[in-house]
């Protein structure tokens, strides 16, 4: 299955990179090393038309990364075999989870310190 990437206008400006950049390259030519592999594992294990939500790490122009929640299915686009995969920006959410368990580290050495001083 020979698959390009098309891209909405909206993850286009997200990622910063133009149009004719993005089309017809793969998907793994934007991902991180990590999330390339683990496309090219739910490309192969995908037999089935649809596959389960999983977590990729997409490398934008400026060489930020964005954490997105992938579902892909397959499809027939043009007359050809295709994958159409749905993206959802998850970077605000990880950032968040990151910075909540940071603080909760924090907390968790005062409140041992404390019980140390009395």
């Amino acid at each position: 299955m020979q698959m390009q990437l098309h891209l909405m206008q909206e993850y286009l400006f997200q990622m910063a990179y133009d149009k004719e950049y993005i089309l017809g390259k793969h998907l793994s030519e934007f991902l991180t090393p990590q999330s390339a592999q683990r496309f090219s594992l739910v490309l192969r294990e995908t037999s089935r038309q649809r596959s389960e939500a999983y977590e990729l790490d997409v490398i934008k122009k400026s060489g930020e990364v964005m954490h997105v929640l992938a579902k892909g299915t397959n499809i027939m686009y043009e007359g050809k075999h295709a994958r159409l995969l749905v993206f959802l920006d998850q970077t605000e959410k990880k950032n968040a989870e990151k910075r909540l368990q940071a603080s909760e580290t924090k907390l968790r050495q005062i409140s041992e310190n404390i019980n140390e001083v009395f």
